[in-house]
């Protein structure tokens, strides 16, 4: 089984949203940011992983976006996407207070 750029990042996304929901001393000094630095925070790490994954594509060590302006595209799309796996699993596993 080849691991594919979009298989990466939206597992990559997922497993944020639960580091920063369940790991101690992750998952508090997260809760006490503010709300708009809680946003900047998960969307700068998600496009940390995006970018690496570009970069590991273009390597050719995973199968995905293409190194030109196509596959920058591509790249934003999955980025997107992202995003939404990233609050859809963070919305059904947040602890209740």
């Amino acid at each position: 089984m080849t691991i594919t750029s979009e298989v990466l990042i939206g597992l990559s996304a997922a497993l944020l949203a639960l580091l920063f929901e369940y790991v101690p001393g992750l998952s508090g000094w997260y809760a006490a940011l503010i709300p708009q630095y809680k946003k900047l925070t998960m969307a700068g790490l998600l496009l940390l992983v995006a970018l690496v994954v570009f970069g590991l594509s273009c390597g050719g060590y995973i199968d995905g976006p293409t190194c030109d302006d196509r596959g920058a595209m591509d790249l934003l799309w999955m980025l997107a996407i992202a995003v939404g796996i990233n609050q859809g699993t963070h919305s059904i596993s947040k602890r209740s207070s």
